[in-house]
């Protein structure tokens, strides 16, 4: 797009009739572009923007006759929701319409030239209007919610499809287009694909994430000369509430949970009364994790050991879960932030490798013994409230600490006496005396 040469224009236009001994006023910020750009002709002002700026014509009328010259057009990423009045652009060959808010497609049914359109990541359910684009040979309709592929059976012309990430669960419309030489249709609901064993132009083949019921199938392609990509899904091992944390970080998806979709996630907070982390570990780049027990069953998991594997982890938290043994988390070693409110901890000697800690809450435990604490010295804040603490010395040599929360313990009386003030004395916070 060629937004430096309108940039340029308006600059121009701010300049005209200043003198040249006064203050050329500052160039307009990439921000306000839209609002330097006049909206007059289409409805949707992102769709407005696309085609000024594939013109150069930030202002003024856009005739048939300057719509008619445009034969590509790239207007993905401009939050586009309406597409009314495209079918003005009668000689487009090229459209680019990816990552926007679409879901109707009427308007470019009469696109009649149309041979390439990108349509991924949108809203998009039904495909009927696109179903006369009979010169089309390359389209992409991944990320989003297609259930009905019989629009698309004649499209002839098709040589690159991409449905990846839909809701297909029937392909047998696509035994009509001849002509596919790639296609992909990774990420549905696919249990059956005998319906491409007649694309005998078919070289490239994306079917991962499917949950096929026969794969012979796809031994018969290979033999053929296509390249077949599948990576079995496994069965979901999760725990319900666990699934469904996933699921909504995801967003919302259905069907089954690819690896190449675990893999996406580095962010996860589950809360409920999830009974077990089983699977967890496939959560490979997780690197910030919330996890909180609520309701009143007896049964909230109380074994770390599944989280070993989440080596990348550097923000953890796990709380109200009734946790005594944490010697899981000593293999995490790129943990900043570790908060373990209200569990059964007494033994800390597995934090003793954590050397990158910053923040620690043990809050709500049955902690005695701080001496596993000593060579954390990056630690700037531990919250000790409420536990079995009655000495505080062993904090002293922790070279980093800003402040230590002691509220609820039964602090001796040299701790009092002594190591209270000499804390203080080093400028450390001592809160809860």
């Amino acid at each position: 797009m060629h937004i430096t040469r309108i940039h340029s224009l308006l600059l121009a236009t701010l300049l005209w009739g200043c003198g040249t001994d006064q203050t050329a006023p500052p160039p307009p910020p990439v921000s306000s572009l839209g609002d330097l750009i006049e909206h007059t002709t289409f409805v949707d002002e992102g769709l407005e923007l696309a085609v000024r700026l594939t013109l150069d014509l930030p202002r003024g009328p856009l005739t048939d006759d300057v719509l008619s010259d445009i034969n590509t057009l790239d207007a993905s990423q401009h939050t586009i929701g309406d597409l009314s009045g495209i079918g003005r652009l009668t000689a487009l060959r090229r459209l680019t319409l990816g990552a926007n808010a679409l879901a109707d497609l009427a308007p470019l049914s009469g696109l009649n030239a149309l041979q390439f359109l990108d349509l991924s990541d949108n809203h998009i359910q039904d495909l009927a209007p696109l179903a006369g684009l009979s010169r089309l040979s390359a389209l992409d309709l991944s990320g989003n919610q297609v259930v009905d592929l019989t629009p698309l059976t004649d499209l002839g012309q098709l040589t690159y499809l991409d449905l990846d990430d839909n809701l297909i669960r029937d392909i047998a419309p696509l035994t009509a287009l001849r002509r596919l030489r790639l296609l992909n249709l990774d990420n549905n609901l696919i249990r059956d694909i005998t319906a491409l064993m007649g694309l005998r132009l078919l070289r490239d083949l994306e079917l991962s994430g499917n949950p096929l019921d026969d794969l012979d199938d796809i031994a018969d392609l290979n033999d053929r000369g296509v390249q077949v990509r599948y990576f079995v899904p496994f069965e979901n091992p999760f725990d319900s509430i666990l699934e469904e944390a996933i699921r909504k970080e995801l967003g919302d998806i259905k069907g089954p949970i690819s690896q190449t979709a675990l893999d996406r996630i580095t962010t996860l907070s589950i809360t409920g009364e999830i009974q077990s982390l089983s699977g967890i570990d496939k959560l490979r780049n997780l690197e910030t994790l919330f996890i909180r027990f609520t309701g009143d069953s007896d049964l909230h998991p109380n074994d770390l050991t599944p989280l070993i594997q989440l080596r990348k982890l550097t923000n953890l938290t796990v709380r109200d879960m009734d946790i005594s043994d944490i010697t899981p988390l000593g293999a995490m070693v790129l943990l900043r932030d570790l908060s373990l409110p209200n569990n059964a901890i007494s033994d800390l000697r597995p934090l003793a490798s954590l050397t990158r800690l910053r923040f620690l809450n043990l809050a709500g435990n049955d902690v005695s013994d701080l001496t596993p604490l000593i060579n954390l010295n990056r630690l700037t804040t531990i919250n000790l409230t409420n536990n079995e603490v009655s000495d505080l010395s062993p904090v002293r040599q922790i070279a980093d600490l800003k402040q230590v929360w002691v509220r609820g313990n039964p602090l001796s009386s040299e701790t009092l006496s002594e190591t209270v003030p000499a804390l203080r004395d080093l400028g450390i916070f001592v809160v809860g005396i």
